[in-house]
């Protein structure tokens, strides 16, 4: 783990997209891993997709880690004035992010109708699991 911890600068956006969900796959959370991905995710989050945010905010929420500082840029990303921000998402994505968000307390009214708006648009692609993630 600290050799894991030591070489997060040295990952791309997506790697550290992977390295998280990988730890949060196998239910394992390293706080020295955990706080580095965080703070280098802060330090590059222009270098994140949406999507791929989507997945990481999932990530810290199966994990239980609360980091403000990235779920308010997060946030940032999908407010957007026109409602441009969460365009693109898929179904899979706003479910992610509606869960993330919502499990570890930073569902905010502008998050959450963000998301909602765009879960109308891609409301036929969700699956049974996302629609149980939602409710």
């Amino acid at each position: 783990a600290d050799r894991v911890a030591a070489t997060a600068h040295a990952c791309s956006a997506r790697e550290l997209v992977w390295l998280l969900d990988a730890y949060a796959t196998a239910r394992c959370s390293v706080e020295a891993v955990s706080a580095e991905i965080a703070q280098q995710t802060l330090m590059r989050m222009d270098e994140f997709t949406l999507p791929e945010l989507c997945l990481h905010a999932s990530s810290f929420a199966r994990l239980n880690l609360r980091y403000p500082g990235v779920f308010q840029a997060l946030a940032d990303r999908l407010v957007v004035p026109g409602g441009a921000g969460a365009q693109g998402l898929s179904a899979r994505d706003v479910t992610l992010a509606a869960y993330a968000f919502a499990k570890l307390g930073f569902a905010s009214p502008g998050v959450l109708a963000a998301l909602a708006g765009r879960a109308r648009e891609v409301i036929r692609d969700l699956t049974a699991r996302d629609l149980q993630m939602l409710a």
